[in-house]
């Protein structure tokens, strides 16, 4: 003997509610601003951060009572293949065979955690060798060069300030991880008239009902 007990809360038909036995929900009445929570900087980890990040079971993560944080690296890949070429281009450029292959376009390593004060402090450390988005002032691509050291500061007003060497916030294509781009390279002009990092301090905010965000900052030459 199976015995079944619905019970209808909430029901619609032609779009008019003609039952409603949800639970009202009280609302405050406060204005208070919305509380600034998760990643704090204007500018995302230069690497995606496992769903895991919490489980400090993982060799990668570490968890104590003054710093937490988590070990990430990405390898990142090039390969071109044409798949056909008429005469006519190959009378204009060339024969383009000889531009196909693949290589290692950068490898980044780091960690990113917090600082455990009543309000943490975020730190984000990476390296990288080859990469695209290198230093500005990099000129053997085959050094190892650390092109993030920061600490997110909670700031007043539901603001964070940012110091160390970061992306100034000029661009948003520049600014935004190549991860995300709508684009698979950014354009040229992003890349050959904006820096791609910098040591200075950035004063950031962000208004989520508003859907804006602010960033001002003072930088290095």
């Amino acid at each position: 003997m199976h015995l079944i007990i619905k019970i209808l809360l909430l029901a619609v038909h032609e779009g008019i509610v003609v039952k409603n036995r949800l639970l009202e929900v009280a609302h405050d009445d406060h204005d208070d601003e919305p509380v600034k929570t998760g990643w704090l900087a204007y500018t995302p980890p230069p690497l995606a951060i496992p769903l895991n990040y919490a489980d400090t079971s993982k060799w990668n993560r570490w968890d104590t009572k003054a710093v937490s944080g988590i070990f990430i690296a990405g390898l990142v890949l090039d390969r071109m293949n044409w798949l056909s070429q008429d005469q006519i281009s190959e009378g204009r450029v060339g024969d383009l065979s000889g531009f196909e292959g693949g290589e290692i376009r950068g490898l980044r390593f780091g960690a990113v955690g917090t600082l455990n004060f009543e309000k943490p402090w975020v730190y984000t450390i990476f390296g990288a060798t080859n990469a695209f988005d290198k230093g500005f002032e990099t000129e053997d691509f085959d050094n190892i060069i650390l092109f993030d050291w920061r600490l997110d500061i909670p700031f007043f007003k539901n603001s964070v300030m940012s110091i160390g060497k970061q992306k100034e916030p000029i661009s948003g294509e520049r600014v935004q991880s190549l991860l995300f781009n709508q684009m698979q390279e950014r354009s040229a002009a992003a890349d050959a008239m904006l820096p791609s990092r910098n040591v200075g301090i950035v004063w950031n905010g962000s208004s989520p009902e508003k859907y804006s965000s602010w960033g001002i900052g003072v930088f290095n030459d």
